[in-house]
């Protein structure tokens, strides 16, 4: 098992990407091409890292971290740069909301339709696989089926286990939901934060995200607060210093973030420094470095927009070729180089089917969060006003 393999299918991908267009969400004036053009890259390295996974899990039985350093590494520090990536982005908003409200309304909608609708649909194939998995037997109690399949059904925001008795129903996922409950955490603590920042929250803003982060705290036991949010989140102020900015977006400074991403890779750095290293390069990222044009290509930035359906049905293409297409025995007697071809292809096809998602299901809700809005805020208006009529009524009788 070797390493430049992956290099093979990340470019196979990115040409897959620019043949299979779609259209995107429009860009912001202050949209970072370098920063979609850097998740595109970290969707795919997770893809790479589950696949070697997997290569090891049909040979040792085991579902650990792969022993080659550079595919071991591409699973922490990508969800790292991942969480890294959230925290700058919503930060910035609180940043740059300073001085006027905060829209919160929009932003839990925004955030209900950015990632409800596909992970609904990349659950309910889920389950559909551990029925086929389980020849459609019922092999523990009906309350307990819907309690477990109910627990997948919660968007991340509780404990995940078995369905239907079957053991490896995670592993199908290759477990990747459990980064979810930490963005939500994420997304309900944006209204502590900004007290912090000395904004202003309403009450009812502020008592509804803290019931929902006492709600994740109680469904997922050992839930912390990761530091790489606390790094995104600073590099978002950093980023709004115009001289800093300029600096970081320089030649050298995207070569050295080059060689910091190397050194990464390399599995050198333990992973208590590691953290140090990836704020570096996040910071150039986050200012709009391009690293030398490889982040803001075309094919890299719409690799980036449907980062979130590579990131979610990957793993399900994966079991779903080794498990039910080849089978354990097939795909165990591959030879490397035949399963490497065998990822490439299935990297491929990932890439098609997150374009078809982002395209039908993705877009379509994500264009419903400005009237979903406004039909919220008026029914609360609505109802507020029946409220006020009512107690006027009382009042004259």
């Amino acid at each position: 098992m070797t390493s430049w393999p992956g290099a093979v299918a990340l470019v196979v991908a990115l040409l897959m990407r620019i043949a299979f267009h779609v259209p995107a969400v429009p860009a912001a004036p202050s949209h970072n091409a370098a920063l979609t053009g850097f998740r595109g890259y970290l969707a795919f390295g997770v893809f790479l890292h589950h696949s070697v996974v997997w290569y090891y899990h049909l040979h040792n039985g085991g579902w650990a971290q792969p022993p080659l350093a550079v595919y071991r590494e591409l699973g922490l520090d990508c969800v790292n740069f991942f969480f890294m990536i959230t925290a700058f982005l919503f930060v910035g908003k609180l940043v740059e909301s300073r001085g006027r409200p905060v829209d919160w309304l929009r932003l839990y909608v925004g955030r209900l339709l950015r990632i409800v609708p596909l992970y609904l649909l990349v659950i309910s194939v889920l389950l559909l696989m551990v029925g086929h998995a389980t020849d459609w037997r019922l092999r523990e109690p009906v309350p307990a089926l819907f309690l477990h399949s109910g627990q997948w059904l919660a968007f991340g925001m509780a404990h995940t286990g078995e369905v239907n008795a079957f053991p490896a129903t995670g592993m199908l996922m290759a477990f990747v939901n459990w980064t979810l409950a930490y963005e939500w955490m994420f997304y309900f603590s944006l209204p502590l934060i900004a007290l912090a920042m000395r904004q202003l929250v309403p009450v009812g803003v502020l008592l509804l995200t803290l019931v929902a982060l006492a709600t994740i705290a109680w469904g997922i036991p050992n839930l912390f607060f990761p530091t790489s949010f606390v790094a995104g989140g600073l590099v978002a102020f950093l980023a709004r210093n115009e001289r800093s900015s300029a600096l970081l977006r320089s030649r050298w400074v995207g070569v050295a973030a080059l060689a910091g991403i190397a050194i990464l890779l390399s599995g050198v750095v333990p992973h208590r420094a590691a953290l140090a290293v990836q704020a570096l390069v996040f910071c150039a990222i986050g200012c709009g470095n391009t690293l030398l044009g490889l982040l803001s290509n075309r094919a890299a930035v719409e690799l980036g927009e449907m980062s979130y359906g590579i990131y979610l049905m990957h793993s399900l293409v994966l079991s779903a070729t080794l498990l039910f297409m080849f089978g354990p025995d097939a795909a165990r007697a591959l030879s490397p180089s035949a399963f490497w071809s065998l990822i490439v292809a299935i990297g491929a096809g990932v890439v098609v089917l997150s374009a078809c998602s982002y395209r039908f299901v993705e877009l379509p809700a994500l264009r419903l969060t400005g009237a979903l809005s406004t039909r919220l805020r008026r029914s609360r208006g609505g109802i507020a006003e029946w409220h006020l009529l009512k107690q006027g009524k009382q009042v004259a009788e």
